[in-house]
């Protein structure tokens, strides 16, 4: 919490992408970009709750990996690459309420 407001940080990392397929999963420094947003969250202790919005198994599986929550899978409606982060965003806040039965004041986007 900050201030009195629950913070939620949302990392959007869909499997598809035009330029190099799972990129999120890639790794540098043996660490995946997911494993490297998950480092710098843990640095930021006023964070609520902390989720990761994909389409894709083997990256929700690598944030599990990371303690990062997995609350859902994100729908093929808000999946492709024409999806603004608007979408993403509004779907997660709504998702992350209605599953911890909690509001959020605060949303932090951290793209990997």
């Amino acid at each position: 919490m900050y201030k009195n407001k629950r913070l939620l940080a949302i990392i959007p990392a869909r499997g598809g992408s035009k330029g190099i397929r799972l990129k999120n999963l890639r790794k540098i420094n043996q660490i995946s970009l997911i494993g490297h947003v998950s480092k710098i969250i843990k640095k930021i202790k006023f964070i609520d709750l902390s989720l990761v919005s994909s389409d894709h198994p083997r990256i929700l599986k690598e944030a599990k990996k990371y303690n990062l929550s997995v609350l859902f899978k994100r729908p093929k409606k808000i999946s492709g690459d024409k999806i603004g982060d608007f979408d993403v965003i509004k779907h997660s806040l709504i998702t992350a309420e209605k599953k911890k039965k909690k509001k959020y004041d605060i949303i932090l986007f951290l793209q990997p």
